[in-house]
Order: C-alpha cells, then structure tokens, then sequence
C-alpha cells in the first residue's frame, strides 16, 4: 500500500474509534456486566483480526499498491472494531483488578500494570517482525496473499488462546472479583 491508502485507513479508523468508544464503552459494560464484556470483547478481537486478509477481495482488480473506496471503508471498519473492543477489554481489566486490590495497593499495581504493557508493546512488533520474517521468505510458488493469510492465522490462534485463558481464569476466580 502507498502512504496515503495507509493514511486514509488510519484516518477513517481513528474517526470512528473516536467518534463510538465513549458510548459503546458503557453501553457494552451496562449491559452485559464487567466479567462478561471481559469475555465477549477478547473473544470479539479474534474474527476482527483475522478479517483483514479478506480486504484483498475489496480491492480485487486495483493496481498494486492503490485501494478503492470499498477496501479503505472495510479497513477502516476493522481498525476501530479492533481498537474499540481492545480499549473495552483493557479497560474492563483494569476496573476488575483494582476491584481485588486493596486500595493502598492500586498505586503500585496500577505501575506494574503499565509497566507489563509497556514491555507487551515493546515485544509485540518484535514477534510480529520474526514472524513475518520467516513466513515470507517462503517459496515464490506461495503467493504473498496466502503468506498474510497465514500471518493473520497465527495472530487469531494465538488470541484464540488468550480467549480461552481468560474465560478460565474469571470463571475459576468469579467469586474473588465480585
């Protein structure tokens, strides 16, 4: 993609994440109890991220590097999902583990927290980065198409896993975080 496909995706993502998250957060979080939005946003992240690979069928036809209106929409779409629901799940778990701490605690749990974030952003691109590397060296008879497909397939897996981690632990600890 060229810089300003990439800007107008990440633009039209961002005005949307903008413009919903203040109202979806708490609807989500009304609605279906702060345990449950825990849940249902990491199980929600896993198809948000695995649908990027399908923008190849948006823009299906287009020269190499240019997308059509379609595929920046669908982009876009799926950038804010993804934030949005990720800002809900981070949120909820933060909420929920200030809840278990006593209060003269949260200051020290709170920097940790922000502290094993920091460390998750700083190894995230790291991981993606290998593993990208060593899927796109590849054969050239794989056509580059299938190699992001797999990349994202890796990436919804791993989340598939952090999924059912979750459910496990808040349904073992239910009754510690109420």
């Amino acid at each position: 993609l060229r810089e300003v496909s990439i800007g107008n995706i990440l633009s039209f993502g961002g005005l949307i994440f903008v413009s919903c998250q203040y109202f979806i957060f708490p609807m989500v979080i009304r609605k279906f109890g702060l345990n449950t939005s825990i849940i249902l946003m990491t199980i929600l992240l896993i198809p948000v991220v695995t649908l990027i690979p399908l923008s190849f069928l948006f823009n299906k036809g287009m020269e190499t590097g240019t997308t059509n209106h379609k595929t920046i929409i669908f982009l876009g779409f799926t950038m804010a999902a993804n934030r949005i629901f990720g800002n809900i799940l981070f949120s909820g778990t933060l909420m929920t583990v200030n809840q278990v701490v006593p209060a003269n605690h949260r200051r020290v749990l709170n920097n940790l927290l922000l502290l094993g974030g920091s460390c998750v952003k700083v190894l995230a691109p790291l991981f993606a980065g290998a593993l990208v590397a060593s899927i796109f060296p590849w054969k050239d008879t794989i056509s580059s198409q299938i190699k992001v497909a797999t990349v994202y397939s890796t990436l919804g897996i791993l989340q598939i896993a952090v999924a059912i981690a979750t459910t496990h632990y808040l349904k073992q600890n239910k009754n510690e975080l109420l």
